[in-house]
């Protein structure tokens, strides 16, 4: 069987906000491959889906949760659970020989790359471009994964153009109902480009129609789920001429 969907529309004017073309960034690697498919393929072999998943998200953040050790990929595990609305396997105990093979494969990408951070980097020069787009009003940037948010946040948070007047707004995972209820209220109020930081906790049910620009810092398993990321901020009401995703 078929489903035809059609999208919402204004019903005294039967038109709908443009959507943009999405833009797709690709991040070129820089001599770290080998040992990224390592990392994958001791996640594919001892641990879950959802971990080679974050890793793809935000190396920095999994290279991290390695070296934490068994806790970390542990208490990483117990976080997803909520963000997402399917279960996943239980996470076998990594103590001893993968633990040590956790640590090591991090420790010697972390000696390659240092800090680096290409995906940021680039993150960092398209919040630029967009502060200087005069058809973007505000930007929501939704991330899957509590390590990826925490990461985004401390680095977002050091950014010159956050400590220069730009608003970044942060609802994260531990905030309450009526905390993210009045996010959209708190982008209405400001003036100028304000970046909202966020999970998938808000992809759904949410009004975010004060922005009209759709970050997706890694992309969801389900295209629905980012069907859903897009209809926070195109709504019937939204004023912007157009949305950017």
């Amino acid at each position: 069987p078929h489903i035809t969907r059609a999208r919402g529309r204004d019903p005294e004017i039967d038109e709908y906000t443009p959507r943009l073309p999405p833009t797709d960034h690709w991040i070129q690697p820089h001599g770290e491959e080998g040992i990224i498919a390592e990392i994958d393929e001791l996640l594919r072999r001892e641990f879950c889906h959802i971990h080679r998943q974050q890793l793809a998200s935000c190396r920095p953040a999994m290279l991290q949760l390695m070296l934490n050790g068994s806790s970390g990929l542990r208490r990483f595990h117990e976080n997803v659970a909520t963000l997402t609305r399917f279960n996943r396997p239980a996470d076998r105990d990594v103590a001893g020989p993968v633990e040590a093979e956790c640590a090591d494969i991090a420790r010697r990408l972390r000696a390659m790359r240092g800090d680096d951070d290409a995906k940021f980097d680039e993150l960092a020069r398209l919040l630029e471009e967009l502060r200087e787009d005069p058809t973007v009003t505000r930007a929501v940037m939704f991330t899957h994964f509590i390590p990826t948010y925490s990461y985004l946040r401390n680095r977002l948070e050091a950014l010159p153009m956050f400590r220069s007047g730009v608003r970044l707004i942060c609802a994260g995972p531990n905030d309450d109902d009526e905390t993210l209820e009045g996010v959209n209220s708190r982008l209405e109020r400001e003036e100028g480009f304000a970046v909202l930081l966020t999970t998938d906790r808000m992809s759904e049910s949410v009004d975010l129609h004060a922005a009209n620009c759709v970050i997706n810092y890694d992309l969801p398993y389900n295209p629905q789920d980012l069907q859903q990321r897009i209809g926070r901020v195109d709504r019937i009401i939204q004023q912007a001429d157009v949305i950017h995703v």
